[in-house]
């Protein structure tokens, strides 16, 4: 999501990350695309919103997330790394993740297919898994921090909230404080209790039913109703929402999902044999724990695979399940010997006869209408829902002019406020179109006291912007105001002024030479004092890759400009945890020659993954060293683990 006017946008931030896009807004942070100008790679970067900067709990829980991540090198975690501190607030520089979230994906698609499911549910694992052995709880598993790349794979963000289990008492959140997104919070949190990793696989539950039917499992009016179903309701089948959902993934969730923390998967490997069962065609733990005689009501929420058998589903994915008939009482009509048949059949049409009655009276005798609520300033829209709300209708909307009430408010009403109305009836509203209106002279091109003495005397209130540069109009003189055409009386009226030709600009030098560079700006044109810093670099050695002040800056005759030099060496970048292809890649792009290692192991996370470089990262080196990667390689029958295409 680009912001035209987010004044981040194209700006090289902390003097290394130029700004491409905005791609996220959220309650703390926005999140842009930048290229790192350092290391040549493009990052995204997650900056504090300034006004929580100076409140130490945000600013605690911002670099905490950068702590905690940076500490979780795996594939399915999106890497951090670096933090820092800029323009008055801080930020996070981190792996851009090429994709959709997997939110988005499921809104998109209305569910997934149980492939999707089975596979996405198995790299969340491996990532929670990593997570808990280094003694990380997330605390907000949530679709919205799951991103899904462009190849499948899907990797965990957001550790902001997460705790390591050491930092319990550290007191960096309240004592029955709760912490969380509603929709996916597990049972303990809704009720601010102690999390543990058991919390984050009831949230990863919550996901893979979102994932199997495209809903969540509990939703309501405000966080809190969401909160307390997750603590009280019992969860819905996933089968009475999608009939292809499998028993075997639908007892997954529903044991992730257990209210009693003791009776979800105790740990990340158990919930990961049940999803490789479930892949497999074989029985699930969680299956077998129903057939294994569990007692009903053992806890809120029985996982168990007896929903009545569903019919073969139709063209359309998902129905609304049908509820069976009720069985009705034996009426006794045909009991034979006691004559119960001929008492009915008198008594029958009596009955009708008295409903009918009954109905007659109740229609006449009832009230002529239903009380009309009062709208009156209400805004027209918030009037017409409780109109419609209420079973009326919204009839003839007259506009009138108003020097005291808002524009869109609702001045009057008819049938008034408490009148009885029947239902169905009109109520017709007069809305406030805000105060008159009158023409706004045209200055544009007058010079400024001119300008600001015809809008005061046509009754309005002039205002004076930032001067900007023009090469046709005259310093002082407006070259546009805002706004135009009519407005009410005293509405600020705001000009532009001119400041002249647009002052000459420092150019771009980066790409060049040193010597050509220092020529061009130490010349006749700029006569600028050049100072030379040797940087670390992919460029060629004695290249320009940076300039401070940057291009089109403004400087006088005797200003100094620094130019970062590519040095002919560079930063070995950290690759540890990537995939084989996408390290050497970036070991290339960064100057390097690679060589590859193989290192047998039986461990699937490792397979087809970085496991060191030699140099280490971090170290420097001449471009076009060859840098060594050792990388795990499955033995025996292991094979790393597909992952689906991704539709759309």
């Amino acid at each position: 999501m680009t912001t035209v006017n987010d004044k981040l946008v194209g700006t090289t931030y902390d003097g290394r990350y130029r700004i491409e896009k905005r791609i996220g807004q959220g309650g703390m942070a926005n999140v842009y695309l930048a290229e790192d100008e350092t290391l040549g790679r493009r990052v995204a970067i997650k900056v504090l919103h300034q006004r929580y900067a100076e409140d130490s709990q945000f600013v605690e829980r911002f670099l905490r997330e950068a702590s905690a991540a940076a500490k979780l090198n795996h594939p399915n975690i999106v890497q951090v790394y670096d933090r820092g501190h800029s323009a008055d607030t801080y930020y996070i520089a981190m792996e851009y993740v090429d994709g959709m979230t997997l939110k988005d994906l499921v809104r998109r698609r209305g569910g997934l297919t149980e492939q999707e499911v089975l596979a996405y549910g198995r790299q969340a694992l491996h990532a929670l898994r990593f997570a808990h052995r280094n003694g990380i709880v997330h605390r907000d598993v949530k679709p919205h921090n799951m991103m899904v790349d462009t190849d499948g794979r899907l990797k965990i963000a957001d550790f902001g909230i997460a705790r390591a289990a050491a930092d319990a008492d550290s007191g960096l959140t309240e004592a029955g404080s709760i912490v969380g997104t509603a929709q996916y919070l597990s049972p303990e949190q809704a009720q601010g209790h102690d999390v543990a990793a058991s919390s984050d696989l009831y949230s990863l539950g919550v996901v893979m039913f979102e994932m199997a039917t495209g809903r969540v499992p509990f939703d309501g009016e405000s966080p809190v109703n969401v909160a307390l179903k997750h603590v009280k309701d019992p969860v819905p089948h996933p089968r009475t929402i999608n009939r292809d959902v499998t028993p075997a993934i639908e007892s997954i969730i529903l044991k992730a999902m257990e209210k009693d923390p003791a009776r979800r998967y105790s740990t990340a490997d158990e919930m990961l044999a049940d999803l490789d069962r479930a892949r497999e065609g074989s029985q699930t733990q969680a299956m077998t724990q129903v057939l294994g005689g569990i007692p009903a009501g053992a806890a809120t929420t029985q996982v168990s695979p007896m929903v009545p058998a569903m019919p073969p589903a139709s063209s359309r994915r998902y129905e609304t399940p049908v509820a069976p008939e009720p069985a009705w009482p034996d009426s006794g009509w045909d009991e034979p010997g006691d004559g119960g048949k001929n008492v009915w059949r008198w008594l029958l049409p009596l009955l009708i006869v008295l409903i009918l009655a009954a109905a007659a009276a109740y229609f006449l005798l009832r009230s002529t209408g239903e009380p009309v609520p009062d709208v009156v300033g209400q805004t027209q829209a918030a009037a017409t829902r409780v109109i419609v709300a209420e079973g009326f209708r919204v009839g003839q909307v007259d506009l009138q002019p108003s020097d005291s009430v808002d524009k869109g408010i609702v001045i009057e009403q008819a049938p008034n406020g408490g009148d009885d109305l029947e239902v169905g009836g009109e109520v017709d509203l007069v809305v406030s179109s805000g105060p008159d209106t009158i023409p706004i002279p045209d200055v544009k091109g007058k010079a400024r006291g001119v300008a600001i003495n015809e809008l005061r005397d046509a009754g309005f209130k002039p205002a004076v912007g930032e001067a900007e540069t023009s090469e046709t109009v005259k310093p002082g003189f407006v070259i546009r105001q805002n706004p135009t055409g009519e407005a009410a009386e005293g509405t600020t009226v705001t000009i532009i002024l001119s400041s002249g030709p647009e002052a000459e600009r420092v150019p771009s030098v980066i790409g060049q030479p040193f010597d050509e560079a220092k020529a061009l700006l130490e010349g006749d044109d700029y006569r600028l004092i050049v100072e030379r810093k040797d940087v670390p670099s992919n460029q060629p050695a004695g290249t320009v890759v940076k300039q401070t002040p940057p291009a089109n800056s403004e400087l006088e005759p005797g200003d100094t400009i620094v130019l970062e030099v590519a040095s002919g060496e560079n930063v070995v970048p950290n690759v540890v945890g990537a995939g084989i292809d996408d390290a050497e890649d970036e070991l290339q792009k960064a100057g390097f020659s690679t060589e590859r290692v193989a290192e047998a192991t039986e461990d699937q996370a490792k397979i087809g993954v970085v496991l060191s470089t030699d140099p280490d990262s971090g170290a420097t080196r001449e471009l076009g060293q060859t840098v060594t990667i050792t990388y795990g390689e499955a033995t025996g029958d292991s094979e790393p683990e597909p992952v689906p295409p991704v539709e759309g």
